[in-house]
């Protein structure tokens, strides 16, 4: 894993984040996220823009709660994490993932949620996340911290990496990167200046027919002679070339070439206009 000299939040981490396949999204790319596969890759694509103001308030709530599950977890744990930005190139991905957390020996990775769900084992919401996160930092265990969002109360859920799974996870990111490339816009907008763009096309095209037809027109009342007229000129070039033989033709029938070969002229045109 490569670390990046990034804070979390900031334009500089913003721009690492668009040239690369994130942790956060995995699971939407996976078709598990809070948001559908489809909407998530509009998102990846510019099509449609993120409004984080309702939710800021949210967001504020649960950073204010990770500041607090921060040291539980390092006292239940006795181990102390920071939060850092890595990425990994593996199989012609580039994976980043932005930590909550992560040990000095980047042997154990912390990630935590401020949320309502209650489970006992870690759903796929969360732990395509935590899959992305180990293989980008190649750490032997992650921690998913909940704090509830009912109560407050604190608990840890130990996830280790499963490489049926991560193989899943990285199929799906060569997926997503194929579906990206190929993705078909159905917006009004694009639409109208793509109907907009083949009718200009096709127009250039009939008019590339057309010229055709006529510089052959002016070529043959040039004739061998170059001519000019009504602002176009025709300038006739006339070349002498030997007429060549196949040689495997007269190999075959014996053929005894004369000591002078024939010439004939060939006569090349420019049309241009003034």
């Amino acid at each position: 894993m490569k670390v990046l000299n990034l804070q979390q939040g900031t334009p500089e981490w913003l721009k690492a984040r668009e040239k690369a396949f994130t942790a956060s999204i995995a699971p939407a790319m996976m078709g598990e996220g809070y948001n559908s596969r489809d909407i998530e890759m509009e998102y990846a694509l510019g099509l449609r823009q993120r409004d984080n103001s309702k939710m800021q308030g949210l967001f504020d709530e649960g950073h204010a709660a990770e500041a607090e599950a921060r040291p539980v977890f390092e006292e239940d744990y006795g181990l102390s994490v920071s939060p850092l930005v890595g990425i990994k190139e593996m199989e012609g991905l580039k994976l980043l993932a932005s930590f909550d957390g992560i040990t000095m020996d980047n042997d154990l990775v912390w990630e935590h949620k401020f949320t309502g769900k209650t489970f006992t084992d870690i759903p796929a919401l969360y732990y395509w996340q935590l899959e992305h996160q180990l293989l980008v930092s190649g750490a032997e265990m992650a921690v998913l911290t909940i704090t509830s969002r009912k109560d407050r109360a604190i608990t840890h859920h130990e996830y280790k990496p499963q490489p049926e799974r991560q193989e899943k996870l990285i199929n799906g990111w060569k997926q997503w990167r194929e579906d990206l490339e190929n993705f078909e816009r159905s917006d009004s907008e694009w639409l109208a200046l793509a109907e907009n763009y083949k009718q200009i096309d096709q127009q250039i095209k009939n008019l590339e027919a057309s010229k055709k037809v006529v510089a052959t027109s002016l070529q043959s009342l040039a004739g061998n002679h170059s001519a000019m007229g009504g602002g176009v000129r025709v300038s006739v070039s006339e070349v002498w070339e030997k007429k060549q033989t196949p040689a495997a033709y007269i190999k075959e029938n014996k053929i005894e070439l004369a000591t002078e070969q024939l010439v004939e002229p060939v006569y090349s045109y420019r049309i241009t206009v003034k």
